[in-house]
Order: structure tokens, then sequence, then C-alpha cells
């Protein structure tokens, strides 16, 4: 506007320069459109890039009382541990939609004498077998104790089984006479040839921040079928910091890189663990990916291509951890290509127009697993904290993650 008026003002009182000022005043109407040309441009532009950025555009509910899950290779079924009356844990199967439930380990007698916690699989990636934890059947705890679900992981061996119900072997054997051992959170990598699991070398230590779940270790062996059996090789452990917890997530897909969640450094808070990523064959950090140590980040997993990396945290929610159940929260992260990390679900956020209406109450973000192809994320939502039993949610997405 000024513009013009100081156009208007100069064709009005400067005579003898009519066709200097005709040419200026065409200069600047040609200037000032195509000033407004760009600035549409720059306005579709951030239009086109934010409607380019990855998003959840559906949640659909798969299961009402699962908890902890793995999408199959192929992408038809899912298998997933949920609790039965007697509030101790099972092994099961469905198809990818939720329905044709079967119970893998409720007739087996190795696995049910006595009843006690099994969960937590892995499939293997030839798509016939089945890896999972199961609570030894004596030790010196109290069998079906909390410290043992599959989300702790005490007293927990290694077993697989094939998906028929056949062929279940014990890959893992633990020796807990002396000291608390146990495994947690085992994964593949891409070929099938190699497992790690966080293994517990010793249970927790009064007055120790890092040690108040315990001593975990992170492991990884060979792993092969000898005659069709299977069976774990010689393992590497690792220390990727000080001693302190460590959950294991999964190989990256070249397998050169574990990702995981803990708490490396000395004084840092179980509450405060953060994502990581180790080198393989070394232990050795490669890359912090948070440094959070008042948000509790975990649950962390790669993108099929691992260009990407979704996990979930409490950052943006307050928790009191003496009022743990009723005011733990958390919600999924995407750490994008570029290493920006942003918001990605809002479940403990009433006005999320996506979330299912029956979802009510705080939840926390329990362990997910992605379909093939990246375009959807398959989760366990844990309510109050309390990891036995919750919503299975299937979250889409607008592009492949």
């Amino acid at each position: 506007m000024k513009a013009k008026l100081f156009l208007q003002q100069n064709h009005l009182y400067i005579k003898g320069m009519k066709k200097s000022i005709s040419i200026c005043i065409v200069w600047l109407i040609v200037m000032l459109a195509l000033s407004s040309c760009s600035d549409r441009i720059s306005e579709q532009n951030e239009s086109n890039n934010e409607q380019n950025t990855l998003n959840v555009i559906n949640v659909e509910i798969i299961n009402r009382t699962g908890a902890r899950l793995d999408v199959s290779p192929d992408n038809s079924m899912i298998a997933f541990d949920k609790a039965g009356g007697d509030g101790l844990t099972d092994l099961y199967v469905m198809d990818i939609d939720g329905s044709n439930v079967v119970c893998l380990s409720c007739d087996s007698p190795d696995l049910n004498d006595p009843a006690r916690f099994i969960g937590n699989p892995e499939w293997h990636p030839n798509g016939e077998w089945i890896l999972f934890q199961v609570e030894q059947s004596s030790h010196y705890g109290v069998i079906g104790d909390n410290a043992c679900r599959p989300g702790s992981g005490y007293f927990n061996e290694l077993w697989m089984i094939k998906m028929g119900g056949t062929g279940l072997t014990r890959i893992l054997e633990l020796n807990t006479i002396t000291s608390p051992e146990g495994a947690l959170h085992p994964h593949f990598n891409s070929a099938g040839d190699k497992l790690v699991w966080a293994h517990i070398v010793d249970g927790p230590r009064a007055g120790n921040p890092n040690l108040k779940y315990g001593d975990y270790r992170v492991r990884s062996a060979s792993f092969s079928f000898n005659a069709g059996i299977p069976e774990l090789g010689e393992y590497q452990q690792f220390t990727p910091g000080v001693p302190a917890f460590y959950e294991t997530h999964g190989f990256s897909r070249d397998g050169s890189r574990i990702l995981l969640s803990g708490n490396p450094d000395n004084e840092q808070s179980v509450g405060g663990i953060d994502i990581l990523e180790i080198s393989a064959s070394t232990g050795e950090i490669v890359i912090r990916h948070t440094d959070t140590l008042l948000e509790w980040d975990e649950h962390a997993h790669y993108s099929p291509s691992s260009e990407r990396i979704l996990f979930a945290s409490t950052r943006g929610h307050a928790i009191k951890w003496n009022n743990f159940g009723e005011t733990i929260k958390a919600d999924l992260w995407v750490i994008d290509k570029d290493g920006t990390q942003r918001k990605l679900t809002f479940f403990n956020d009433a006005s999320w127009d996506l979330k299912p209406s029956e979802i009510t109450g705080n939840y926390f973000m329990g362990d997910g697993d992605f379909s093939s192809d990246g375009r959807s994320y398959y989760v366990y939502l844990i309510p109050g904290g309390d990891d036995l039993s919750g919503y299975i949610v299937r979250l889409d997405f607008n592009e492949p993650f």
C-alpha cells in the first residue's frame, strides 16, 4: 500500500518525468505480482510438506485383552501373550484382523507344570517358528511373582514352538541356584541366524539408581537349526555404559546395529531411560537418540527400512513415580530420517479424533511391530501401567514408515 501511494504522489506532483515514472510503475507492478506468486508457491509448498509428513491416519482395535506381540513375516498372523483368570500369561496366535484366536501353550504339559508366566513372542524370519519367554518351572523366587512377568524377565528362559504347537524346544536354560538370572525381549536379525536379548545377571541393588530393577546386559548369539532343531551358539555380552537396565529392541536391517533402551550414565535413574543404538560387533554406543534423564523412553523399533525409529515416551506428561499406576502416560514418537523427533500419537489426549471412543484413561505404549511394508504398526496399549493385558491396536500411516 505504501508503495502504491508513493507512486501516486510521484505521478501527480513530479512533472516532466511521466515516462520514467510509468516505466517504474510497470516494473513495480510486475515485481509485486511475482512476489505474490512466490508467496502462493511458498504457502503451497508448506502445505505439501505438511501433507507429505508421515502421520497416523487410522486407528483400529484388533484385540481387547492382549499384551506383548509380534507380526508374522508374511503379515497374516499376530503372536501375542495375554493373561488368564489366574493372572498368568500364555502364548496365543490370531489372524492379522484379530479373528481365530488360538492358544499355543495352554495345553502343553511342559509349559503348565506348574502354571507360570509365558509370553513376549518373536517370529523367526522363516515364519514357521515362534520364540518366546517362559518362567522357569522351579527357581528360588516365587512362581508367578510380578518380577517373572514377560515384561520383566526374571527367571525367564527362551523356548521355541512351531505354529501348529509342535517342536517345543528350550534354547536357553538358566542356572539360578546362586543368583537371579533371566532373559528379556529376544529379537532375531533379518537373516534369522543371530539372536539378541537382554540378560539379567544380578538382582536389584538398593541405593543404586542404575540398578533399581536389576543388572541387565545385552547378549547376542548365533542361531541355527541343527537337524531341524533350533539351537543357540556362543554368545557375546555387552555393557554399553555402566551396569544398568538395558532392554533390547532389535537389529537394524543390515544387522550392524542393535536398538535398545537403557540408563547407561552413572546415577541415571531407570525412570529416565533413553534410546540408544550400539554396534552389533563391539557393543559400543553408536548413536544416543535421546538424552532426557527425566523422561522414560522405551519400546523402540526400527522401521522395515531402518530409516526411521518409533519409540514410546512419557515426554510432555507429568509422571508421579510414587503414584505410578494412576499417572503413567506415554505416547509414540518418531525419529525421522533427518534425526528430528516429533510426537505421532495422542492416546492420552481426549480430543484426538483418531482414538476409538472406548479407549479412555491413561495409557503407556507397550511393545509393538510393523507390517512388512511399513504401512501399519500394531501396538499394545498398557492401561495404567499394568502390563498383563490391554488393547492391541493397529495404526495406519499415510505413507510407508
